[in-house]
């Protein structure tokens, strides 16, 4: 119907408005949204995200002075970052990984932040001591200090360590915890409880197209992702973080504790009651892909006690078992490799799983021979991401 008089002309909808890239994000960190003369809007491949190394006034801040970079690119794709045993230091971690020499990844060894009772040299990444007799602390009823140290000290001062290298240009994915012992031990309970306290939050105008444009550029204030990797060479969880107190040995007696007692064994694969709170704060980032390697000859860690507690963290985490690894088994039983090849050649699988490996004739002790160098190389190989150069490739032919 129209009124009398009025002109006849075709019937059109109105033009839709224009959409405001500053409502718009994009999921994927390769594009981003321009908009030009307030109308036209259409996507952009990102600029590479440009990977700097925080100074160590930065790294001072955020509590972990005294750590020391490995030799060689401190800018490299993919990061390792180095957590040293009880009482260590820094400085042979970082000899360490310019021994490994991986491809394209830069190195850190942080220090721990406690530093050891009675003027001792060395560093820890939690309590470990009893005061009065210098035993180490044992995981009986009612025990806190080691997990709630581990908590305050460690895990919130990591949590700040991955938002800032995040801002320096390395996304999740591309950064590897390798801890040793105690320091396995720290990196096992990163991943278990670091993404906890990290609120994702929904954002709009700015801040959205700010995330469009990479993975650097609102770092605080997003939840944790998933990490390239986990490795805990010859380090468990705490006992006390993981099983229900009824498990633990009573503390009322002195030195009771024995860490192949059977109560210590069974531990189901979910946080059961009566767990200290500390051990829940934070969620899991799950889906990062693990290793724990641990020697049979290991006092600290007979070797049923490692798979009730691999079985626990490899649960949290969400993660399937590596097909040829697992309860006992040793290095050689992957069934996947050939143990003639190149390690960087093993990137047949590169789903998120667990491994557990059996360092035969090892009690607690870094890499050591060229076989325990294989399994950490083969862990490392599947999941670094490495850009190949079409420049080394020898399928490649140039054409003049």
């Amino acid at each position: 119907m129209r009124a009398a008089g009025q002109a006849s002309r075709p019937w059109r909808s109105p033009p839709p408005s224009p959409p405001n890239a500053s409502a718009l994000a994009s999921s994927c960190p390769l594009l981003h949204l321009v908009q030009r003369d307030g109308r036209k809007v259409f996507w952009a491949w990102a600029a590479a995200a440009q990977r700097t190394a925080p100074s160590d006034a930065e790294l001072r801040a955020i509590g972990f002075g005294g750590s020391v970079w490995a030799a060689g690119s401190r800018t490299e794709p993919n990061l390792l970052v180095l957590l040293h045993g009880l009482g260590d230091t820094p400085r042979p971690f970082a000899k360490l990984a310019e021994r490994l020499a991986l491809p394209q990844t830069s190195a850190l060894a942080l220090r721990a932040p406690l530093p050891l009772p009675a003027g001792l040299d060395g560093f820890a990444w939690h309590e470990a001591f009893e005061l009065d007799t210098g035993d180490l602390i044992q995981p009986n009823t009612g025990e806190r200090r080691r997990t709630g140290s581990l908590a305050s000290a460690t895990r919130t001062r990591l949590r700040r360590l991955v938002r800032l290298l995040v801002q320096h240009g390395w996304p999740h994915r591309r950064l590897f915890l390798f801890g040793f012992a105690q320091g396995g031990t720290a990196a096992l309970d990163f991943v278990c409880h670091g993404g906890g306290l990290e609120r994702s939050r929904v954002m709009t105008g700015a801040d959205a197209v700010a995330a469009a444009s990479g993975p650097t550029a609102v770092a605080s204030g997003c939840a944790m992702g998933a990490l390239g990797g986990v490795i805990s060479w010859c380090g468990l969880p705490l006992p006390e973080a993981v099983l229900p107190e009824s498990s633990l040995p009573d503390a009322g007696v002195r030195g009771s504790h024995r860490t192949d007692d059977d109560s210590l064994l069974g531990m189901p694969d979910t946080a059961p009651q009566g767990m200290p709170d500390t051990a829940l704060q934070g969620t899991p980032l799950r889906g990062t892909p693990m290793l724990l390697a641990c020697g049979d000859q290991d006092p600290l860690m007979p070797l049923a006690l490692a798979c009730r507690l691999f079985e626990s963290v490899r649960t949290r985490l969400g993660l399937r078992l590596r097909e040829g690894t697992g309860k006992g088994t040793g290095t050689d039983a992957e069934t996947d490799v050939d143990r003639d090849a190149p390690p960087w050649a093993l990137v047949q699988d590169r789903a998120p799983a667990a491994e557990l490996h059996l360092l035969r004739g090892k009690a607690q002790a870094m890499v050591g021979n060229a076989d325990e160098a294989r399994t950490l190389m083969r862990f490392l190989a599947r999941y670094l991401e490495l850009a190949a150069s079409l420049e080394d490739d020898p399928g490649l032919h140039r054409v003049v």
